[in-house]
């Protein structure tokens, strides 16, 4: 029965070095070598893991397959390289996490599996996280918070759109802040350019500022469109208005 043996190969010769460490008591039987390709380029590389490659195959016995196990990269790259131009009778390529999957590996190669039984157990390493779809769904659901600053898409709930009436209501509020606040790329202090864009209630539109007050002016405009523009928005406006000027 032909052997398995294992070369790690990383970008990080730490890496790749400490993977054999790790893993190696595991498996005395198992010849466990690391190859760093660290800034090596990919031509240097393929050649360090060719050298490796033969290194192992002179030392083991008859038919000895090995596996490969690369990390990402210029690593991952040289594995496949020296793959294609050896093909896999002799060198295999382990898919599957690197640590985890090197254990996996060593582990079936130490029990005498054969080469094909070692590389699916190196796939089925994913297995150690028997929970990982459940804390993606858990992450999912943790909600990222919303940039301030971030164009706001609004939907229009006014019956007359932005007409003549409301048009001037949220110019009004726009020239009350520190900004510079656009709706659809139109000058939101502006009632013409306003009307000009010919928005109906239902309709969607999008809101982008700049300026000291940007974010407040997104969400305060933003939240008075949706809210169908009521006459008290006008006043809310005016009595910010009185206080600036009480402090002045």
């Amino acid at each position: 029965m032909a052997s398995v043996a294992f070369i790690v190969v990383s970008q990080s010769h730490t890496l790749a070095r400490g993977i054999c460490e790790v893993v190696a008591p595991m498996a005395p039987d198992v010849t466990i070598l690391p190859c760093g390709c660290h800034d090596e380029g990919l031509a240097t590389a393929t050649e360090l893991l060719t050298q490796c490659i033969d290194e192992v195959l002179a030392s083991s016995e008859p038919g000895t397959v090995i596996v490969l196990m690369a990390d990402f990269g210029s690593a991952r790259l040289a594995a496949q390289q020296v793959i294609n131009e050896r093909g896999s009778r002799d060198v295999v390529l382990g898919r599957g996490p690197v640590v985890e999957g090197t254990s996996a590996g060593v582990v079936a190669a130490q029990q005498g599996e054969k080469a094909a039984a070692v590389v699916r157990a190196i796939a089925g390493a994913s297995q150690f996280f028997p929970s990982m779809e459940a804390e993606d769904d858990e992450l999912a659901a943790v909600k990222t918070p919303a940039d301030p600053l971030a164009p706001r898409n609004v939907t229009v709930n006014h019956t007359e759109g932005l007409d003549a009436r409301p048009a001037a209501i949220v110019a009004r509020m726009a020239s009350g802040f520190n900004a510079r606040i656009n709706i659809d790329n139109a000058d939101a202090t502006s009632v013409l350019a306003l009307m000009r864009l010919g928005i109906k209630e239902g309709d969607h539109i999008v809101l982008t500022a700049d300026g000291p007050e940007a974010g407040l002016a997104l969400t305060q405009i933003s939240e008075a469109i949706e809210n169908g523009l009521e006459p008290k928005d006008l006043v809310s406006m005016a009595d910010t208005d009185d206080n600036n000027e009480d402090q002045s």
